[in-house]
């Protein structure tokens, strides 16, 4: 038993002698970020193969914060603040006014009434419809449906195909009701001939 507690004992000293370091990495599916511990400064070769979780326990005897909690909450967060003491004032805190108006925007479906006439700032707009907003198992959620027009060529075309599947059986059929009726008459020459 002491013989086993001195090879843990040079383990965990050999361990230690070793550079970890603890940075985020995003979930398989990116629905969170979490903290991990990794052999490299770049954080990309994970120290064991949960996540670092297992030597940073060993290493540390704790266990490493936001390694099974995301890092960033999907819970909303309240932005009204009060303005006066009887309650009844409220204004968009700082928690939400700083980085809202740091943040690019696309102010296009804001009336003038909102924004101010003349004030809308579409800067971003191009570069927020190439994001999609992912779900918490990471699934990419895309809301578009198929325009008039492509819907018009798929009926079309499945139109089209029926049609020639269709014209294909009737071909098939004729053909063979001739090739039936070509040896029906050849058998019947060969029985008269038989007979003869």
């Amino acid at each position: 038993e002491e013989e086993e507690e001195g090879d843990r004992r040079r383990r965990m000293e050999d361990k230690e002698e070793d550079e970890y370091f603890v940075g985020p990495y995003c979930a398989e599916k990116g629905g969170g970020i979490f903290l991990g511990l990794f052999t490299d400064d770049a954080c990309t070769n994970f120290a064991d193969n949960d996540a670092g979780k297992d030597t940073y326990y060993a290493l540390a005897n704790n266990i490493l914060p936001y390694s099974s909690e995301s890092i960033v909450s999907m819970d909303c967060v309240n932005c009204a603040a009060l303005g006066n003491v009887y309650g009844d004032d409220y204004y968009v805190g700082d928690q939400c006014g700083a980085p809202y108006t740091s943040s690019g925007k696309c102010e296009v479906h804001l009336s003038d009434s909102v924004v101010g006439r003349n004030m809308q700032n579409n800067a971003a707009c191009h570069y927020m419809e190439g994001i999609h907003i992912a779900s918490e198992e990471g699934l990419v959620i895309v809301r578009k449906r198929a325009s008039g027009v492509a819907n018009f060529f798929i009926f079309l075309f499945s139109c089209s195909f029926g049609f020639f599947v269709y014209y294909a059986h009737l071909l098939h059929k004729k053909l063979r009701m001739k090739q039936s009726m070509s040896t029906g008459q050849n058998q019947n020459d060969k029985k008269s001939a038989f007979f003869r």
